[in-house]
């Protein structure tokens, strides 16, 4: 049983490193921090494999951090995030050590994939019908709704029609 925990720590395995960071940091000074993160990754023996571009995101909530006696709240910060091969011995000095930065607002330190990091396509399929102008509401009568709810059931096989109807209400 020794063994086996020796050798699950024995190997490097990949994590995921998301974090924010303080919004009051600079554009041009972003890289800096990132870099002074990616350094402390390979300062633990990682190896970082990929990065994310950071971002300057309208944050969901306030996050409120007590530093130095005063309460920041944040409601904008820096995203980003690092994946990297890290020995699991190391992971846990790795996540105080980030944790003491003062330029990082919150993080969150996940077992990676070697998944694609570029978001899905979103596919949007145009409907046949009338043109509606974004943001203008069409009201339906109910007596169109009723006319197309019985083309729809003419247009059906008449025995699932037959089914459907006849079906016992629970």
């Amino acid at each position: 049983m020794a063994d086996e925990t020796a050798e699950n720590y024995s190997d490097p395995k990949l994590y995921e490193f998301g974090f924010l960071l303080d919004p009051a940091v600079a554009e041009e000074a972003v890289s800096v921090e990132i870099a002074k993160l990616s350094q402390l990754v390979e300062s633990h023996g990682g190896k970082i494999e990929v990065s994310g571009t950071p971002v300057l995101r309208t944050l969901a909530y306030t996050v409120e951090i007590a530093r130095s006696g005063k309460r920041h709240k944040y409601d904008q910060a820096h995203f980003s995030w690092l994946k990297f091969h890290l020995f699991p011995s190391q992971i846990e000095i790795l996540n105080t050590e980030i944790g003491k930065m003062t330029t990082v607002i919150r993080h969150i330190l996940l077992h990676g994939t070697l998944a694609p990091t570029t978001p899905a396509l979103r596919r949007y399929v145009k409907k046949e019908g009338v043109a509606v102008p974004e943001g203008e509401v069409v009201k339906v009568s109910e007596a169109e709704i009723d006319k197309e709810v019985d083309a729809l059931i003419a247009s059906a096989d008449p025995v699932a029609v037959k089914l459907f109807c006849n079906r016992k209400k629970i």
